[in-house]
Order: C-alpha cells, then sequence, then structure tokens
C-alpha cells in the first residue's frame, strides 16, 4: 500500500491510496485511516479484485448474508464514509459494485476483496466535527466491516458520497444508438474485441 498526501487546507486532507496485488482492501484502509487519525471523511475508489465477498443485510434474519465472487472482477463503484465508532476509532462503511466478464454488476457492503492489479483510492477528509456511529437499538448485529450496529445512525451530516464510475475505453455507435463496453481480460490483460457472443464486448442500447 502506497499513499500520498494531495491536499491540505483548513482542516480538509485529501490522500491518495494506491492499494497493489493482493492487498486485502477493508485491512489496508482500516490500516491508513487509523494511522492517520481520520475520523471522518468519504472514500472512492476503482481498479480491480481477483475475489470479493459482498454482503446482504437479511432484515428478517437480522444478519448480514456472504455473497462470495471468486472471479476477476473490475470495480465500477466503491463508495463509502468513515465516521468515529463509540470507541473513538475510525469506522469504516464501504459499498461495492463490481463487474463479471459477461457485463453483470453485483453490489453490496464490502466484506473482503484482493486486489489484482491495482486500487486507486481517494480519501477526502471532512473539515466537519467528525461524526460519531452508534447502534440503532434495534437489536441489529454489528457490521462486519466496520464493527457498529447497523444501519448506522450518525449526529453530524459529514458531507455528501461522491460517487465515481467508469468505463473502459467505452465507444458509442451512432448507427445502432448503443455503446460498446471492452472487459478487460485480465490473464491477457488486453482490451480485445471481439463478437458479443463471447462476453468481452457489450452493447447496451439506451
Amino acid at each position: 500500500m502506497q499513499n500520498k498526501l494531495l491536499h491540505n487546507s483548513n482542516g480538509q486532507r485529501t490522500f491518495a491510496v494506491i492499494l497493489e496485488t493482493g492487498e486485502e482492501v477493508s485491512t489496508c484502509l482500516q490500516e491508513f485511516v487509523t494511522r492517520e487519525r481520520v475520523l471522518a471523511a468519504q472514500i472512492t475508489a476503482i481498479g480491480a479484485l481477483s475475489d470479493v465477498v459482498l454482503l446482504y443485510f437479511d432484515w428478517d434474519k437480522k444478519a448480514y448474508l456472504k455473497i462470495p465472487v471468486r472471479e476477476q472482477v473490475e470495480v465500477a463503484s466503491l463508495v463509502g464514509d468513515v465516521a468515529e465508532a463509540p470507541s473513538g476509532e475510525p469506522a469504516l462503511h464501504l459499498h461495492l459494485v463490481v463487474g463479471k466478464r459477461d457485463g453483470a454488476a453485483m453490489a453490496g457492503h464490502l466484506g473482503e476483496a484482493h486486489v489484482r492489479p491495482t486500487l486507486e483510492v481517494i480519501v477526502t477528509e471532512s473539515p466537519h466535527a467528525p461524526a460519531q456511529v452508534q447502534g440503532s437499538g434495534n437489536g441489529l448485529g454489528p457490521h462486519p466491516a466496520c464493527g457498529v450496529n447497523a444501519p448506522e445512525i450518525r449526529e453530524h451530516r459529514i458531507g455528501t458520497i461522491l460517487a465515481r464510475t467508469y468505463i473502459h475505453l467505452a465507444r458509442l455507435t451512432p448507427s445502432s444508438r448503443s455503446v460498446e463496453l471492452p472487459y478487460c481480460l485480465w490473464d491477457n490483460t488486453t482490451f480485445p474485441a471481439r463478437t458479443p457472443r463471447d462476453g468481452s464486448r457489450l452493447a447496451i442500447a439506451p
């Protein structure tokens, strides 16, 4: 994990955090915000993963269900925030949308994920007073990723979370009014132009 301070003004810091192949996302980001004492921030990221475990909250069971994705996926959007837990430590809450080889998208809370080849993370600290994350008192279990009760209640609004998405080499086709989305085949490290049948190039009509 590498990081660089991009901006520091009026109590607001912005960091770039770069994760590399094999690193676990939640572990690295928790280590970073703890070390830098980031207690209120927004997080966005793009990149790719070798595997991921998404979490879905089952309201009836009051528990998070694990959804393992054991294949190379692209991070179309990772957004979340950092808030102060009752213990005084920073707590992460991250949501993730990933794209599979056939163009299918899956989403949920981020449980566990390993980077391949890179994940580019932007951490934007809030200049306002840190917000505490507290339990809602309705008997819900702790969120596995951040260790606090869910759904969360924040005493102060700490800012709007900005989602950032991306499409590799998206190309508009005027004649068909569609967008062709090449999918990165990690084994070949290319964006091949193939027929839609093999799933590596997708035509999406409006």
